[in-house]
């Protein structure tokens, strides 16, 4: 996105945020990349964005409408991005044929809980 780094007060505000507007939509996501990293390993979130993942099956014409509206992102065929925050958040459209996808795992990070790929080193070698 803007190649901007931001540091660890503005990555958690724009997590929480994010974390609200995912609320508000009946659908399932992942950090992924380098947000999921970071969690996983167990260290502060910073950077130059936040990526996650959503399962593209559960992408209707609905769920493209809530995230132009709540974020609002720009829709493009194999991923959304918009700024939450001031953030740049790329949510990336993926399907469920890597089991580390189908069937994620939970981590702790901030007082909120975060699913990450399972199986995250095999993830990360693949990505």
């Amino acid at each position: 996105m803007n190649g901007q780094v931001f540091n660890t007060d503005q990555m958690n505000t724009a997590l929480r945020a994010l974390e609200d507007v995912m609320e508000r939509m009946p659908i399932h996501y992942l950090l992924l990349d380098e947000t999921a990293r970071l969690i996983h390993d167990e260290r502060e979130l910073k950077g130059s964005e936040i990526t996650i993942g959503i399962y593209k099956l559960d992408v209707t014409d609905g769920i493209k409408t809530a995230f132009e509206q709540y974020a609002k992102a720009k829709i493009g065929e194999n991923e959304f991005t918009c700024a939450i925050e001031g953030v740049p958040v790329k949510v990336k459209l993926i399907n469920k044929d890597k089991e580390y996808f189908e069937f994620p795992d939970s981590k702790v990070y901030n007082g909120g809980f975060y699913k990450i790929p399972n199986q995250f080193e095999r993830y990360w070698s693949e990505r």
